[in-house]
């Protein structure tokens, strides 16, 4: 993915060992990020940023991290903020809207939708159901598909979900 972080363009590629930074402009490697984790299977997540921060993860017990990039003195350097071997992102990248990370978590049919405070990965709530889907953010708010195929729009709300409509848009045997 393209962000800017510390007011640096910045390309980020998630690999088999860890997260790594490139600049845009030039291709130099800004830093590097190990994992706290073992890769094992894959990872169909991206990188998902807000500010200095950066957020993780992968299925098949890897679980999930959010990292803080620094530049000090001239060096750029990333350290892990949280780990969680229970959050994780099977096939899907969570958005990430003021501070805060949505997206289904999980790896089954009933997996959660969930709203997780990014700098500290407590949980703000929790919605079963939601599957093996996917988010996006659409003007503050959060659209979201379910594995079994309904299309949930749901209030970017810290405190608490709040949905506010939801229709059958795709045929759950396809």
């Amino acid at each position: 993915i393209v962000a800017t972080i510390l007011g640096k363009r910045q390309v980020l590629f998630a690999t088999q060992s860890g997260v790594t930074s490139l600049d845009a402009n030039t291709g130099e490697r800004l830093w590097k990020f190990d994992y706290p984790f073992s890769y094992s299977t894959s990872l169909a997540v991206s990188p998902a940023v807000y500010n200095d921060m950066f957020f993780i993860s992968g299925a098949y017990a890897m679980g999930a991290v959010v990292a803080r990039v620094s530049f000090d003195g001239g060096i750029w350097s990333a350290s892990q903020l949280w780990y969680s071997s229970g959050l994780q992102s099977h096939w899907m990248t969570p958005v990430c809207y003021e501070g805060h990370l949505y997206g289904q978590f999980g790896s089954s049919s009933s997996s959660p939708l969930k709203c997780v405070a990014m700098e500290s990965g407590e949980v703000k709530w929790s919605v079963s159901g939601f599957g093996r889907g996917g988010v996006v953010l659409a003007n503050g708010r959060i659209i979201a598909l379910t594995e079994s195929g309904a299309l949930v729009l749901i209030a970017s709300d810290t405190n608490s979900y709040t949905e506010l409509g939801r229709f059958q848009a795709v045929n759950s045997t396809c």
